[in-house]
């Protein structure tokens, strides 16, 4: 067991809090080195374990499976019990047909090089036109990156600018559940090389005009 699922079981425990574990990115693994699951290291049922297809697959592929163990998964049960029954039949059919095809783990591979394409092209443009007054750390996994703005720049208000301009990312201030300790911005590389090179050029201009 790594030091860090040790240490974030032992708190766990002692809080006797259960703990929601959203994997939704363990698809999108582009370095191949992902830590294992928190739930692999629980083993008194404080960790329900949530996966989605809906980035790997399709968006509108809305199915999750919930993994659970102890009091948790009993808790679970009674909820789902009547819940279940308005799953769509077909949907799950779906994506048992989807996961269990063999074109799944050729379809995965194809993704994250995709998504290894497109991170590289943006990574590369921000590093050339505003590496100088912008921080980030390159993405391992998933299909967004962090850009970390000059403190005096509002990131809600460069996101409504860009969006003016037909640039749409996601302001940082919304994904933190207190005071983000500065101003972000939260960029997908999940696009077209041609798209993001022209994004992040219109990003970087709307950069330079607040410095």
């Amino acid at each position: 067991m790594s030091g860090e699922l040790l240490s974030s079981t032992l708190l766990q425990r002692q809080a006797g809090a259960f703990i929601i574990e959203d994997d939704w990115a363990r698809d999108l693994d582009l370095a191949g080195n992902a830590p294992a699951p928190l739930a692999t290291a629980d083993r008194h049922g404080h960790v329900v374990y949530i996966r989605s297809l809906a980035k790997s697959a399709a968006p509108g592929l809305r199915v999750a499976a919930v993994i659970a163990r102890g009091a948790a998964l009993a808790r679970l049960k009674v909820a789902r019990a009547s819940q279940d029954f308005f799953v769509s039949g077909p949907l799950q059919a779906a994506a048992l047909a989807v996961v269990s095809a063999p074109g799944w783990k050729p379809h995965l591979k194809a993704v994250r090089a995709a998504l290894i394409e497109g991170r590289d092209v943006l990574v590369g443009v921000l590093r050339e036109e505003v590496g100088d007054c912008v921080t980030f750390q390159v993405p391992t996994g998933g299909m967004h990156l962090w850009l970390r703005l000059p403190d005096h720049v509002c990131d809600v208000a460069l996101a409504a600018d860009l969006a003016r301009n037909d640039v749409i990312v996601g302001a940082g201030r919304p994904w933190f559940p207190a005071d983000p300790e500065g101003s972000f911005l939260r960029l997908t590389f999940a696009g077209h090389p041609t798209t993001l090179v022209e994004g992040a050029k219109r990003l970087s201009q709307a950069i330079k005009h607040k410095l």
